[in-house]
């Protein structure tokens, strides 16, 4: 996890999660539902402040907005979190 936290490229926040999921898992889910999503291997090169990420990956295909559609496959991936972690790291960490 410190690794993911280091390379991450988003405003952390004390409160904020990192969900943690298969994603074998959020395909099956989907596929009936929404044969467009794609999950595919997207690394980022370095850049200014940022290290490079080998791990990144970028999910497409989504509905738009925040229509039924949306919701709906939202909620479906939901169903695949297997762990919440923190975004930032306790204090004994």
């Amino acid at each position: 996890m410190n690794q993911v936290r280091r390379l991450c490229r988003l405003r952390l926040s004390p409160n904020g999660r990192f969900a943690e999921m298969n994603v074998g898992a959020v395909m099956r889910q989907i596929t009936g539902e929404l044969d467009s999503l794609r999950i595919i291997h997207d690394p980022l090169d370095a850049e200014e402040e940022f290290d490079a990420d080998p791990s990144h990956a970028e999910i497409i295909g989504l509905p738009p907005g925040d229509s039924d559609h949306a919701l709906l496959v939202g909620d479906l991936i939901a169903e695949c979190v297997i762990a919440m972690h923190l975004t930032l790291p306790a204090h004994n960490d």
